[in-house]
């Protein structure tokens, strides 16, 4: 991952399986137009990912990479990526806005899964426990692309995707 983009290797022979987002079609190959105008330097994306059955939870730049300023616009977000779509339009299962984080470049730790439950820390001493829409009910959806509203999503090119549940945001302990 570099500068927000996830890409997916084949662990066999090193190519590229697809990128997210893609940049231009096809989405499956991992370059950036020589032309492009992104930017691409150390921008706080150097991070592990988890994965429970097909789907990968990482903090990424998604589709807000694209629109002007929106390789910050990942910080303090938690994307599921489905690594089976079938077609980039369908890369993006959930995208949760993880509570109590300073929307930084590391303001989110390094999530961890366990049937189903995604569990990551804040930089304000929180752990956060998310729950893939396979295991609790969504709490609602959203725009694949999070700047843009609900009722404009389709008619722009992007999906509707879940918000999973926040299961359990447990803050720092405080003995008394």
């Amino acid at each position: 991952m570099k500068d927000g983009w996830t890409y997916a290797l084949n662990a066999n022979n090193g190519v590229c399986r697809w990128q997210f987002p893609a940049t231009v079609p096809p989405a499956d190959h991992c370059l950036f137009p020589a032309s492009g105008a992104h930017v691409h330097g150390d921008t706080d994306y150097k991070r592990p990912a988890a994965i429970w059955r097909n789907t990968l939870a990482i903090v990424t730049g998604g589709e807000a990479l694209v629109a002007a300023g929106g390789v910050f616009n990942g910080y303090g977000r938690l994307h599921g990526l489905n690594v089976c779509a079938a077609s980039p339009g369908h890369r993006v299962r959930w995208i949760a806005d993880v509570p109590h984080n300073g929307r930084g470049g590391y303001s989110l730790g390094a999530p961890s899964a366990t049937h189903g439950i995604f569990y990551i820390t804040t930089d304000q001493g929180h752990v956060v426990a998310i729950a893939d829409p396979a295991v609790a009910p969504p709490a609602g959806v959203r725009c694949s692309q999070v700047l843009t509203a609900v009722a404009n999503c389709a008619a722009l090119g992007f999906s509707l995707v879940y918000a999973p549940a926040v299961l359990a945001d447990v803050g720092e302990y405080v003995s008394s």
